[in-house]
């Protein structure tokens, strides 16, 4: 069972999720590091709570880092050019319905 204490350090590190949606929707270009930063603590955090939600969480990290070095996960395909950008956003989608599918 967790203590309060590790659920408020949970809550905290969810209410950042609006401002990185914010940061996606200014196309601002810290978005990337700070999502990827976001991930790492919230990886660890559930990995200090003993929470096996923190193996999804890396994997999707390792997702965004293979996008962010042009890997297109398989079961994603592009109209027109696939440029960095592209790749990146498509595989955060990707991972994003991934953990949806897992969540069900």
């Amino acid at each position: 069972m967790l203590r309060i204490v590790n659920l408020e350090e949970i809550q905290s590190i969810l209410l950042r999720i609006p401002y990185l949606v914010d940061l996606q929707d200014q196309r601002d270009s810290s978005f990337e590091p700070d999502v990827k930063d976001w991930l790492s603590k919230c990886e660890k955090v559930l990995e200090n709570n003993r929470l096996p939600a923190s193996g999804n969480i890396a994997a999707f990290r390792a997702l965004l880092i293979s996008a962010e070095r042009g890997v297109t996960p398989t079961e994603v395909t592009f109209h027109g050019r696939s440029t960095r950008r592209k790749i990146r956003e498509a595989a955060a989608a990707y991972g994003h319905k991934q953990r949806e599918r897992a969540n069900r």
